[in-house]
């Protein structure tokens, strides 16, 4: 009985052990995973690192969006009302979007057009950003880059839209977005980041319809 009992003490304890050993060892691995990824130097990004002061409206998270067969379908794509208040002193648009876990190649592009302005974003003309797996863009609301058509070539020469003006002139506007690919792609974030003049308040929402 009492070697039963000595067995059955060692067997826990050991299990025991086996489990602290292995939420250590994750632990670690978490720690140096983090300790790897290198600083974000604001001078080489001031534009990204001022976006935390900013206020934010998210308006797509993690929805699919492609063209099959070249065509835009309604759902694949999204219409989003947006209502402001007050004044906006300035504005981004950033997103966030992937293709099977990866960034964009040259055969997928994503669409923004704000009321009549806008199209394919052209990626090169971003804001700088850190580098990461998904296709990640920023541009300041009054200096929007695109192309009105396909195919999208980092060849051609962009348009270039104000939205920033459009925001400040309408108490609303429509934004429409999608992504051109004849696979499914993901849009992972859109959001818009802004500030007020002065000491003023000001807002942006979704209209729900």
């Amino acid at each position: 009985m009492a070697d039963t009992e000595t067995k059955a003490n060692v067997g826990v304890t050991i299990f025991l052990f086996l489990v602290a050993a292995s939420i250590i060892a994750f632990s670690v691995r978490e720690q140096v995973r983090s300790s790897a990824k290198p600083a974000i130097n604001p001078v080489d990004f001031p534009d990204y690192t001022a976006l935390a002061g900013l206020k934010k409206l998210t308006l797509v998270e993690n929805i699919e969006s492609w063209t099959p067969d070249a065509n835009v379908t309604e759902d694949r794509s999204r219409q989003i009302r947006i209502q402001r208040e007050g004044t906006l002193s300035k504005g981004y648009i950033y997103v966030r979007a992937s293709i099977d876990g990866t960034a964009f190649t040259k055969w997928e592009s994503i669409y923004v057009k704000v009321d009549d302005a806008g199209g394919h974003l052209f990626r090169s003309r971003s804001l700088p950003v850190p580098a990461g797996t998904s296709t990640e863009l920023l541009y300041a609301l009054d200096d929007i880059p695109y192309l009105p058509s396909v195919p999208y070539s980092e060849t051609r020469t962009p348009d270039v839209a104000d939205w920033f003006a459009v925001m400040k002139g309408r108490e609303d506007v429509e934004l429409y977005t999608f992504v051109s690919s004849l696979r499914p792609a993901k849009i992972e974030e859109m959001t818009l980041y802004y500030d007020c003049i002065g000491d003023g308040s000001c807002s942006l929402s979704i209209i729900e319809e």
